[in-house]
């Protein structure tokens, strides 16, 4: 966590706690985030930083130095728990440096993944060096010391208590909070030396993996809460009371074995999950599992499956972070040369026929044989399986990559689908951002008053502006459920699956448009309620032309000249709006596109001798047949004076599909969601006229 608070007399407080830079679930803190709280902040002249982080990105890190250091406030770091990695160049900003007791301070040389040829490990190694270079300076700046000794340490991966961060010059004293007399100072100096060989000694015998001091510290902990009477005669004895003390070390030992043996119990699940290949093709993001202690077999799993779904490879960042990848590793290439295949035999990929030659591993496949592929690399033995067992052990093996090539051919179906959906809601409707479900305000701002004439040595008169137009507009959420079945893949059903697909897709296109023009048949015809109480479509907003007829030139230009006299809220000005689409119900479509393409007005008893005065007035005509009746309608272009508005949370404009396996029923349900909201958000920009 991060919390940034002001105190009083000029002094501020900034609390972090937490990784540096956005991690997979888009917690951390960022660069960003930081520069903008410490803005907040206004005019401060002392700012504590306390400072618990096991580290994380190092540019976010290296920004975060900066901001501080550019403040003009004094800076002092308190270290409480833990600075690692990128958090102890944080900690570098401070003009003073403490530590807390029994805090710690790492640091180690930047480090990175990255997926690719020769030529992109040499780039990597110089990149990494630079950045190294960088910490240097810093490292350097703050303790006076040479900077071979620094690489040396560096490289070692240095962890150092208060005392040897003091030594080095990387704080300047060690915070102890409570008051302690000499005795209980030593004891506790006692304690740590003990304790420091004690860790030594579990790195020795785990050669092959990093002991982390936290672990080691937990172990402790857990020790000293099992006995705390042992604990306390430790103390005294420490104190030269009595010699009858049980072995502290053994108890903490036997702690710390318990804590080891888990955690090569959550290594070896870890493993299990990456079983087979995904051991090889996805080794960045193993070792970094194993290296997290808080990552489950299941989160692990999670991570896996996140990784193999992502639609781009290019995020690159460093300590441990994020990884280089130049290009797309093998398990992601059969992904994508098996969705061809399957596209292909449904006859489409982003909307054209799909044209897979002889270099397709996975031409002629049927669905059972893609199942059998995946489950075989995910290390299944499918020797002496019926094909119904196949399926079922692609479905639910968790490194199988099949309901992953399910659920990429679904998103490309359904998204064909959904931009190919004949609809007409973007030709007459806004597209919105959403940030929630709540309702998002739109207002239409009033003007200033006229300028008024100023006599000589007279006063100047103050102007005002109207309370602006409020509308709003509000999102829901509207979804589907697509579930495949064991049956649909042994008996290779592909048209159902793609067809259902396809589906999903128009209903999601469909049900916009649907929601957009349920709008005008609201209030008996009138349209929404708007922000003042009336409908859309009222005379109190000059929007409506009495005179109802069919479509002629003369209608249409009573219409034009009704929309231009609207006036701003304020009512100082006309806005001169000019239509720009004619809309109607399908049955005066063809009527409406002959009014705006006829050189010469169509009713005139004498056409050639009458020019039609609003030949071209609009750009588009559209029908639909989502109206009905005989009214027809004038509207400004969306983007210059809006009437209806289509809002999507997150700005997301496509429908989302969500995966969930069913184990019970050896099937696979895909969620397809859309959140989106529509409303009118203002009634200017529309003339009706109700026909004949």
């Amino acid at each position: 966590m991060i919390k940034i608070k002001a105190r009083a007399g000029g002094r501020a407080e900034i609390l972090i706690h937490e990784a540096i830079g956005e991690n997979w679930y888009g917690d951390g803190l960022t660069s960003k985030r930081f520069v903008q709280d410490i803005q907040a902040l206004g005019d401060v002249s002392e700012i504590l930083v306390r400072i618990n982080s096991p580290g994380g990105a190092v540019f976010d890190g290296v920004a975060i130095y900066n901001a501080l250091k550019a403040h003009g406030a004094r800076i002092d770091v308190r270290v409480e728990g833990l600075a690692a990695s990128i958090a102890s160049v944080i900690a570098m900003a401070g003009d003073t440096i403490r530590m807390g007791p029994g805090s710690t301070l790492m640091i180690h040389n930047p480090a990175t993944v990255v997926f690719g040829e020769a030529e992109d490990m040499r780039a990597a190694a110089a990149m990494l060096d630079k950045v190294r270079d960088a910490m240097l300076e810093i490292y350097v700046n703050r303790t006076g010391m040479d900077e071979d000794e620094l690489k040396a340490l560096l490289d070692a991966e240095t962890w150092m208590t208060s005392a040897e961060a003091i030594a080095y010059g990387f704080a300047d004293e060690a915070d102890d909070e409570d008051e302690t007399d000499e005795a209980e100072a030593r004891a506790k100096a006692a304690a740590a030396e003990r304790w420091s060989g004690l860790v030594a000694s579990f790195r020795q015998t785990t050669p092959k993996s990093k002991f982390p001091l936290q672990v080691a510290a937990a172990a402790f902990q857990s020790a000293r809460a099992d006995a705390p009477s042992e604990v306390q005669t430790m103390d005294k004895t420490e104190k030269g009371a009595s010699a009858n003390t049980p072995d502290v070390e053994a108890i903490a030992r036997k702690a710390a074995e318990a804590a080891l043996a888990t955690e090569d119990a959550r290594r070896q699940a870890v493993r299990d999950v990456f079983a087979g290949r995904f051991a090889q093709d996805h080794s960045a993001l193993l070792a970094s599992c194993l290296d997290d202690r808080q990552c489950s077999a299941e989160q692990a799993s999670k991570k896996l499956l996140a990784k193999l779904a992502e639609a781009n490879k290019d995020a690159a960042s460093i300590a441990g972070n994020g990884a280089i990848q130049p290009g797309t590793d093998e398990s992601d290439k059969r992904v994508e040369a098996a969705t061809d295949w399957l596209l292909a035999r449904a006859g489409e990929k982003a909307g054209e026929k799909r044209k897979v030659d002889g270099s397709n591993p996975y031409k002629g496949f049927s669905l059972t044989d893609m199942a059998e592929d995946s489950a075989r690399r995910a290390g299944v033995n499918v020797r002496g399986l019926t094909r119904s067992q196949i399926v079922a052990a692609a479905f639910g093996h968790t490194t199988s990559d099949f309901p992953n090539l399910l659920e990429n051919t679904l998103n490309k179906l359904l998204l064909v689908a959904y931009t190919g959906a004949p609809t007409t809601w973007r030709r007459i409707a806004r597209t919105g951002d959403l940030a929630d479900f709540r309702a998002h305000p739109r207002y239409r701002i009033g003007t200033f008053s006229d300028l008024a004439t100023v006599n000589e040595s007279g006063r100047y008169e103050q102007g005002t502006v109207a309370d602006a137009q409020r509308e709003s507009i509000t999102a829901v959420r509207k979804g589907r459920m697509l579930v495949v079945t064991r049956e649909m893949i042994v008996n290779d059903d592909l048209q159902a699956f793609s067809d259902i697909a396809r589906n999903l897709g128009s209903v999601a296109a469909r049900t916009i448009d649907k929601d957009l023009y349920a709008l005008f048949a609201l209030n008996s015809g009138n349209g929404p309620t708007m922000g003042d109480g009336q409908p859309l479509f009222h005379s109190t907003h000059f929007n409506i032309d009495s005179t109802g007829a069919v479509p002629s030139v003369t209608r249409i230009d009573a219409m034009r000249v009704l929309m231009a006299r609207q006036q701003d809220p304020s009512g100082n000005d006309f806005l001169d709006i000019r239509p720009a689409i004619a809309l109607s119900g399908m049955e005066l479509g063809s009527a409406l596109r002959v009014l705006n393409e006829s050189q010469f007005d169509p009713d005139a008893t004498n056409r050639l001798q009458r020019p039609n005065v609003v030949r071209g007035l609009v750009s588009d005509v559209v029908d639909t047949p989502r109206l009905t009746g005989t009214a027809y309608y004038l509207l400004a272009s969306p983007t210059e004076e809006p009437v209806f508005e289509v809002g999507f949370v997150g700005g997301v404009q496509e429908p989302t599909v969500e995966q969930m396996e069913e184990f019970d029923s050896d099937s696979l349900k895909w969620k397809v969601v859309l959140e989106y909201g529509v409303a009118a958000i203002g009634w200017r920009g529309i003339v009706r006229n109700a026909g004949a």
